[in-house]
């Protein structure tokens, strides 16, 4: 449940017991939860067990006086304790009596006989004080505890551009320590040539108001301590505390990433400018990726292709056997190679001889498989030309001497082989 929704518990230490009995009738009245000591030290007991919202403390009891018990409770290591508001209520009204109190650490002090008006407004009052700073602290904690095991460099920083928070990743990409740029202006992470476009947007986000800032993301050359420079990006993030703006900053040394873009730029330009088709479809083999090629190889734009099966190619002319072994191959993480015949957009067939290979994602799993097709009808034709023109009478379109030859020997082989044969010679030049 809610600590808001929960009755505040208060502890009243109090060595009178009808005063003590009194506070606490009047307080559960108004809707608290009382626990009470007699002395101070059980007062001091009971924070460390209980943990109360904050303790109504009387100055003077036996064993251990109120202010001492109030100073032990500050001195706790732990925050649930120490960070407990403490008023004093007391018939002590001197000087020296508050200074004490005050010293200490307690937050409030107020003199007996009690006004319970303006004791539940003060109650009240320190109550969501104390509330808020705990769950302040425990967001700062949630957020201290997030930003050390990020990957990015976070840093913070305050109206005047100082340094308040520094990661460790902060100081893998930079080189500092937190020692070392902590309280120092963040400008030393910029190069001179960058240094007036972040105080630009810098100023720009002290001059308006927080709440209106949007979150932005830009690109500065930064500077590490050794005094290498590497490309930034930088997002800009504002926030409100004690009425002065703060800044969170998530910090990328993007090399690496501008790097792979150049080079995938590259890769991008030269898949377009091949004189291949070159295809991309899923596992599927529905076909996501498309080069300008699609066009001049098949008729088809590119629109047209996108989302269809790759069998939309097929000519009905290749064997079943043949894709069989070639999705066996591919399946299996390796590249197929061979020619088949395909079919255009206006039904015409053509020859490609095609490379398709897996493509593996970063676990090294098949995501995709890319095909490489050139079309060979053309070189395909005038090989089968020149073959047949080697074998074959450019007159009678017979085979020749040579082809005549070979055919006459493997027939010969074969008869004698099955021991039946006759031979007839046919002169066509008589």
């Amino acid at each position: 449940m809610s600590e808001d929704l929960l009755k505040p518990l208060i502890l009243v230490a109090e060595d009178d017991k009808t005063t003590r009995i009194i506070t606490s009738k009047v307080l559960e009245k108004k809707g608290y939860s009382v626990i009470t000591a007699v002395n101070g030290q059980e007062a001091v007991d009971i924070c460390a067990k209980e943990f109360p919202q904050l303790i109504l403390m009387d100055g003077s009891m036996p064993e251990l006086d109120g202010f001492e018990a109030c100073q032990r409770i500050k001195q706790f290591r732990d925050a649930r304790v120490s960070s407990i508001p403490v008023i004093m209520i007391t018939a002590m009204d001197d000087d020296k009596s508050i200074d004490r109190a005050f010293s200490a650490g307690a937050e409030d002090y107020i003199t007996k006989p009690v006004n319970w008006h303006i004791l539940d407004h003060r109650l009240n009052i320190l109550i969501q004080k104390n509330r808020a700073e705990k769950r302040l602290k425990e967001n700062e904690a949630r957020f201290q505890a997030i930003a050390e095991s990020a990957n990015d460099a976070i840093i913070s920083v305050n109206h005047l551009g100082n340094v308040v928070f520094w990661n460790q990743a902060a100081c893998q990409v930079f080189g500092y320590t937190s020692s070392e740029i902590l309280d120092k202006s963040a400008i030393v992470l910029i190069t001179e040539d960058s240094r007036d476009q972040y105080r630009e947007q810098f100023d720009k986000a002290n001059q308006a108001d927080v709440l209106s800032i949007p979150k932005k993301t830009f690109q500065l050359k930064g500077l590490k301590k050794d005094g290498s420079v590497f490309p930034l990006e930088f997002t800009l993030s504002a926030w409100l505390s004690n009425n002065q703006n703060y800044y969170s900053c998530i910090l990328r040394d993007i090399s690496i990433r501008l790097k792979k873009q150049e080079e995938l730029k590259k890769l991008s330009m030269a898949v377009k400018q091949s004189p291949n088709l070159v295809l991309m479809t899923n596992l599927d083999g529905i076909i996501e990726y498309v080069n300008p090629q699609i066009k001049l190889i098949t008729g088809y734009e590119c629109n047209e292709i996108l989302g269809e099966n790759i069998n939309i190619f097929h000519s009905g002319n290749t064997a079943p056997s043949v894709y069989k072994e070639l999705w066996e191959t591919i399946k299996q993480g390796q590249t197929w190679v061979g020619v088949l015949q395909n079919k255009n957009k206006k039904g015409e067939l053509y020859w490609a001889k095609e490379s398709i290979s897996p493509v593996f994602d970063e676990q090294g799993l098949t995501s995709h498989y890319i095909a490489i097709q050139e079309d060979i009808t053309e070189a395909k034709a005038s090989s089968e030309e020149i073959a047949y023109r080697a074998t074959h009478d450019s007159l009678t379109g017979l085979i020749n001497r040579h082809e005549f030859e070979k055919h006459l020997a493997s027939l010969l082989f074969e008869a004698e082989y099955k021991d039946e044969h006759a031979l007839c010679f046919i002169d066509l030049d008589h």
